[in-house]
């Protein structure tokens, strides 16, 4: 994980930080971090008086958490929550970001959600992320082929992730979240913390006594060179894989 510059594509606005301490490490080791948000959380509301402030609560929350984790610059495409589509405008706009921001690695959602989202932002991506490599829409800036990519998220348990060591930054998962206050409902359901104390508590409990020192990732195999392309015999879904 040692790169100058790194993007991490995001569905809503706090799902990055399901790799907190690797993201913490990477901008105190010098690495810029860019974070790709696509939607705008508005559907993010646990409570109806929230309904017409979720969207400024979030994007407030989400530069809440930059700070915590050294996130250098988010885009935000402001797309509506669980309306997210791979369409062309959606799909140009993601590539003139990757050409311009030319990053040496991406971290991506993954496929075995139910989460319309998540497996949007994942198509989205690694689509967009093929593109921008290729010898097209040169109105969008010169071409960019990320050389590795990764996903972060809803892989299926079957495909044997990697680790990677975030010892010193475990407790980063835990401060971000904590910035997160209009989603404490939804963490206390998931993972019975709910409250700016008891995160505290926790982050504190981390600080002292470790934990959380792993994070794993998977290994996105698929073409992305045209130069390389096998004979249209060959042509095969992309594959998942460690």
């Amino acid at each position: 994980m040692l790169y100058q510059r790194v993007m991490v594509f995001a569905a809503h606005p706090d799902d990055e930080i399901l790799m907190a301490g690797t993201i913490a490490k990477m901008a105190d080791e010098g690495t810029r971090v860019v974070v790709l948000q696509m939607t705008d959380g508005c559907e993010g509301y646990p409570e109806v008086w929230m309904k017409d402030k979720i969207a400024a609560m979030r994007a407030a929350e989400a530069d809440a958490a930059n700070r915590v984790l050294g996130i250098a610059k988010r885009y935000r495409l402001d797309r509506p929550d669980m309306a997210l589509v791979n369409d062309k405008a959606t799909l140009l706009e993601v590539m003139e970001i990757i050409r311009r921001e030319r990053p040496e690695a991406a971290f991506v959602q993954g496929t075995q959600t139910l989460h319309r989202d998540h497996l949007a932002s994942t198509a989205i991506a690694v689509e967009a992320l093929w593109h921008a490599g290729g010898p097209v829409s040169a109105a969008l800036g010169p071409s960019w082929k990320t050389p590795e990519i990764y996903v972060y998220q809803d892989m299926a348990t079957a495909v044997k992730p990697f680790a990677v060591n975030v010892k010193g930054y475990g407790h980063k998962f835990f401060e971000a979240l904590a910035t997160q206050t209009s989603q404490f409902t939804l963490f206390r359901q998931y993972m019975g913390i709910g409250s700016a104390e008891e995160f505290a508590r926790e982050i504190e409990r981390l600080k002292r006594e470790g934990g959380r020192d792993v994070e794993y990732f998977w290994i996105l195999r698929e073409v992305m060179d045209f130069e390389a392309l096998p004979p249209a015999s060959e042509h095969r879904l992309p594959q998942w894989a460690p």
